[in-house]
């Protein structure tokens, strides 16, 4: 089972390169909601790690599926547990780490689809608590196994990461260099993806930073 598919307008699927689980990101323009998923066994384990037992939580049915919902408040605390090992590491490390956490003012909210299908957001107003609910609650649909292709996730050569200039939409990234090494938030609604730019004799991590309207807004290369 892969992530949704037939996604509401101003949603965007922001898939990671295919590893032992599949794991990516929606993002939607209207609010600037960033929804995280992680599908296989270690989505039990990441949803234990982020619940507290002062969530509020409920279970219903969505279709075929049993859901249980929880949401609470303490979001960035949640994420820096989870994240402890890689921002007690060295100082590059826990820089990338510490882009990951959310804002010390955003409720998580943690949707589960039976067992193995997991999907989390650290949300910053009512709207984009909504925005979730609604893509999550109301009818959703899943790519079957049939339909799910891991993505391409390939290296970009020097000239590429030239190329692509500001203003550019998420949509023509993807389809021009295929699914990033990494996918994350940043802030209250822009994100970012991570690409390696590979030359002979060299490589680099290339950082692609969109903004809410889903235009890429600024890049850096660290060699």
């Amino acid at each position: 089972m892969g992530p949704l598919s037939d996604l509401a307008h101003g949603w965007i699927h922001l898939p990671e390169g295919w590893t032992d689980v599949w794991h990516g990101a929606l993002h939607d323009a209207d609010s600037g909601a960033y929804l995280e998923y992680t599908i296989g066994p270690a989505a039990r384990r990441r949803a234990l790690a982020l619940a507290r037992p002062t969530d509020e939580t409920e279970k219903r049915e969505v279709g075929s599926w049993s859901v249980r919902v929880r949401s609470g408040q303490n979001a960035r605390e949640r994420y820096e547990a989870l994240y402890a090992d890689g921002l007690r590491a060295g100082p590059e490390l826990a820089e990338r780490m510490r882009r990951l956490l959310p804002g010390a003012e955003a409720r998580v909210l943690l949707v589960t689809f039976g067992t193995d299908i997991l999907f989390e957001a650290a949300l910053y107003d009512q709207e984009q608590e909504r925005r979730c609910r609604d893509l999550l609650l109301v009818a959703p649909r899943f790519l079957t196994e049939g339909d799910v292709v891991p993505p391409d996730m390939l290296d970009l050569s020097p000239q590429q990461y030239e190329a692509v200039q500001p203003g550019a939409s998420i949509t023509a990234v993807l389809a021009a260099f295929g699914a990033p090494k990494l996918v994350r938030r940043e802030g209250r609604a822009a994100f970012v993806l991570e690409y390696t730019v590979r030359a002979p004799g060299t490589w680099g991590s290339a950082y692609l930073t969109f903004g809410q309207d889903q235009r890429l807004g600024r890049k850096l290369l660290n060699p």
